[in-house]
């Protein structure tokens, strides 16, 4: 019972086990979306994707009950407002409700932010343990989903969408910013840099790589949306 909950900060990143996971559901992801994108009827899948969002939704906010019911909940780090927590349920409403606006906005945020996370992880746990479970399922579960509304279900992202996903994050992080200040934390990271090696550590000190990170969001974005229509052309049927 202690693997699997209590903290042992033992993960070693770019080590074995990252590479096995990173191979595993790479390959378990990736066979789905082929799988499914061979058989007619995909808005079928629609259901089936909305049942997985929620059960990493359910995934993401147990966390931190296990974590008051051992008695080693922190309010600085273990509420469910890192951008990666709170998309789960961001993601499983915008496809419960078949809401290809919403969903197109939160693509931009998965597969420029949680996909990099899996590269540089903030995990600090090895498998059996819970947030090593939590971490991985959530993170590649969100680009998995991502990756399935577009190239499965047909929810095409295009450069209007990656500029209104930009002025959603600036207002939400605007908001996260606050609640950092009253309750001296750093989530989404806006008040520090994150003490774990990941790209961050190539930017300017606080706060100024804040504003590198407003440059390379916008590029990024708008990079990645000319990309998907380039990839797949849009027609006014896929616009939200």
């Amino acid at each position: 019972m202690n693997a699997f909950f209590l903290d042992r900060h033992d993960f070693v990143p770019y080590g074995v086990e990252h590479g096995l996971i990173l191979v595993l559901y790479s390959l378990i992801g990736l066979g789905i979306i082929y799988y499914c994108r061979q058989q007619p009827e995909r808005e079928k899948y629609r259901k089936h994707l909305s049942y997985f969002l929620a059960f990493i939704t359910i995934l993401q906010l147990v966390k931190p009950f296990i974590r008051l019911h051992f008695g080693i909940f922190d309010i600085k780090n273990d509420l469910p407002l890192h951008l990666c927590n709170m998309l789960p349920l961001f993601m499983w409403l915008s496809i419960r409700f078949n809401s290809r606006l919403w969903f197109s906005i939160l693509f931009f945020w998965v597969i420029i932010g949680t996909t990099q996370s899996l590269f540089t992880p903030t995990v600090t746990e090895t498998f059996p343990h819970y947030e090593s479970i939590r971490y991985w399922t959530v993170h590649f579960g969100l680009t998995f989903a991502a990756l399935f509304g577009w190239l499965v279900i047909g929810f095409i992202p295009t450069p209007r969408h990656a500029l209104l996903s930009l002025l959603v994050f600036y207002i939400l992080a605007l908001s996260i910013y606050f609640i950092n200040v009253s309750l001296d934390s750093n989530y989404w990271y806006l008040n520090g840099k994150p003490k774990e090696a990941t790209l961050l550590d190539s930017l300017w000190h606080w706060p100024n790589y804040i504003i590198q990170l407003e440059i390379i969001s916008l590029s990024s974005f708008l990079g990645l949306a000319y990309l998907i229509k380039w990839v797949s052309p849009v027609d006014k049927n896929t616009l939200a």
